[in-house]
């Protein structure tokens, strides 16, 4: 299998089978299918490479390494311009000389400024990931590297969700250092994807810092993270919990942006590689650290006395083991999105012949079919289990068509995507709502719990199901990864089944009302 990517680098799309001379190992039938290889047939035996590969992977190589992309004085200009903006305003409104240029006089702030923040974050993560395959191939690796450099940030964000959690407290709020963090690391989170742009460009050469890309990956995806905690914290005081929809959506709608912001660069001109792609996300991670520099105020009215958590009528064992079943659904439903997201990639580029930044709309339908499925997951006690189950049906329908069907074709394949992926934020909301209302204070079960369980388990899940997808893909093909999905939401329906099994429960115990007696 080591000379598979050196074929790939060769293939160019779909044409006719026939002019293909190139012998087709069974175990690579997948990742040829439907490709033609333009180059002399190279019979390669046993696990070295040979001349003709190396020669072809370094000049490729080179190739890829010697494009430049020359970027123009008004956008070299612009940046830096709103680089000395930030800084200089930074220095007035922080002794209290003068207060942010667009903030409200009252400090009342809209949930827009909240929503630019979140699409901003997840545009600047998702505009890489159509293109980290092709890079990949381009430094001599293949679909396991490109897997990681998709989940990479996926540990890193989580920790830097804590670090950042630990440096505000909402019971003595201090609003000033709050908006301090968003701002410092929103401009740190730019300055590093601005370092990956060039690392990645560097990577390309012999012995460049592919190693160095993975860890800055990690440190970006820590401070964006850390921009995040103080961020959301600020909008718990000002919309309370109802902001956690606000934050589904703008999530939705971020992913969705990222791929379509890289089409628009490369129909414009920019060349479509990891390097160029790093420099998108950090005008977006720029652009958002501007606008929390510009609207964020130095002080927020008093919040609204929040409204109590409204318990579950269950006994202590009855919420324990609802709070258990609901962490490990935790584990499983994230490992099915973040490997549908990169399986589906991967399949559109190399086994149906579409181009890395084509591909990644894939990412973009999923994410917009989540913003007609999230309104599902608002609180409505009626219908909650029945939407819980419905989402565990529809992921299992959209498994099926993940699987090798050839008379669905790429429409089947997408159907099943746009499935397994969107009926997640329905059932998520619905499922961390729940084990909130089930965790008990001061417990093994606290709500505390809860989060770092749900937190750790989420972003472990995120972290691995990239590159063991596209390993199982490169060496068993679409069934096997259609097997594997099955297997996981299985279980995930499991789960599901059992929740609503202890909610039906607790409905059918709780005592009915007595009617009203007329007034005499």
């Amino acid at each position: 299998m080591r000379w598979l990517p050196c074929l790939l680098l060769l293939a160019v799309g779909s044409a006719h089978p026939e002019d293909s001379t190139c012998e087709v190992d069974d175990e690579a039938v997948f990742l040829q299918k439907s490709l033609v290889l333009v180059s002399e047939p190279v019979h390669l035996q046993g696990a070295g490479n040979t001349t003709q590969e190396q020669r072809t992977l370094v000049a490729l190589v080179q190739a890829v390494a010697e494009t430049t992309v020359p970027l123009p004085a008004w956008l070299c200009s612009g940046v830096l311009l709103v680089v000395f903006v930030i800084l200089l305003q930074e220095v007035l409104v922080a002794p209290g000389l003068v207060r942010p240029a667009l903030a409200p006089p009252s400090g009342a702030l809209s949930q827009a400024i909240f929503v630019w923040m979140w699409v901003c974050t997840f545009a600047a993560s998702s505009v890489v990931m159509p293109v980290a395959f092709d890079f990949a191939i381009a430094v001599g690796h293949g679909a396991v590297l490109s897997g990681f450099l998709l989940s990479a940030g996926a540990l890193g964000s989580a920790l830097g969700l804590l670090a950042g959690a630990s440096c505000v407290c909402e019971d003595a709020w201090d609003q000033p250092a709050a908006r301090r963090l968003c701002v410092w690391a929103g401009l740190l989170t730019s300055a590093i994807q601005l370092l990956e742009a060039c690392v990645a460009q560097s990577a390309l050469f012999p012995g460049g810092g592919l190693w160095l890309l993975l860890a800055l990956r990690q440190g970006e995806a820590f401070s964006a993270g850390f921009a995040l905690a103080p961020a959301l914290a600020m909008q718990r005081r000002i919309a309370g919990e109802t902001g956690s929809t606000m934050v589904q959506f703008s999530r939705s709608l971020g992913s969705a942006a990222g791929p379509v912001l890289l089409l628009l660069g490369v129909s414009s001109g920019l060349p479509s590689g990891l390097p160029q792609a790093f420099a998108l996300a950090a005008l977006v991670s720029l652009a958002s650290a501007a606008l929390c520099s510009l609207v964020l105020p130095q002080t927020l009215p008093v919040p609204a006395a929040a409204a109590p958590v409204k318990e579950l009528e269950m006994d202590a064992g009855a919420r324990k083991q609802l709070v258990s079943w609901i962490s490990c659904f935790f584990m499983v439903r994230p490992f099915v999105t973040a490997g549908a997201e990169a399986a589906t990639m991967l399949i559109l580029e190399v086994g149906y012949g579409w181009s890395a930044v084509t591909s990644g709309l894939s990412i973009s339908l999923a994410s917009l079919a989540s913003l007609l499925f999230a309104p599902l997951g608002a609180d409505s006690p009626t219908r909650e289990s029945m939407v819980f189950m419905t989402c565990a049906a529809l992921s299992l329908l959209g498994c099926a068509l993940v699987f090798d069907l050839k008379a669905l074709g790429v429409g089947g394949l997408l159907v099943g995507d746009i499935l397994l992926q969107s009926t997640a934020v329905p059932a998520s909301a619905i499922a961390e709502r729940w084990a909130k209302r089930a965790a008990a204070p001061n417990s093994t079960w606290s709500p505390s719990s809860f989060h770092l369980a749900a937190l750790g388990s989420s972003s472990l899940s995120r972290f691995l199901a990239p590159p063991l997808v596209r390993a199982l893909l490169v060496q068993g093909g679409r069934n096997p990864y259609g097997l594997l999905q099955l297997v996981l939401l299985t279980a995930a329906g499991y789960i599901a089944v059992r929740s609503c099994s202890l909610f039906w429960g607790m409905k059918a115990a709780s005592p009915k009302r007595e009617p009203k007696m007329p007034a005499q």
